[in-house]
């Protein structure tokens, strides 16, 4: 839950990865969380939950991070790209099993 979200990253600010994946009962206010504590996260995974392009916008000023996966997320072409352009040090981005995507993303 975000209320988990919000403790482990208040308590451990060095935490450099941090898998969530089918976690889906968490939001944008845990991603909200890890980026205004977790200043040293490098690898994400979001995959199998509710993440959003709303999601993508913060996730976009996550400059510490270089792996991120949201597999199998309601995330779009513009969310995707968004992280992209916010976030030009990321050097793996897993976006497999993601209905919204076109073909040219």
């Amino acid at each position: 839950t975000d209320f988990s979200v919000l403790k482990i990253a208040t308590t451990c600010p060095n935490l450099k990865k941090l898998g969530l994946g089918w976690c889906t009962r968490i939001s944008n206010k845990s991603i909200q969380a890890m980026k205004h504590h977790l200043d040293k996260l490098c690898d994400l995974d979001l995959s199998l939950t509710s993440v959003t392009d709303e999601s993508c916008n913060l996730l976009s000023s996550m400059d510490s991070l270089l792996c991120l996966n949201l597999d199998a997320t309601d995330t779009t072409d513009a969310g995707i790209q968004t992280i992209v352009r916010g976030n030009p040090s990321i050097q793996k981005l897993s976006i497999r099993f993601i209905g919204n995507l076109s073909m040219v993303t």
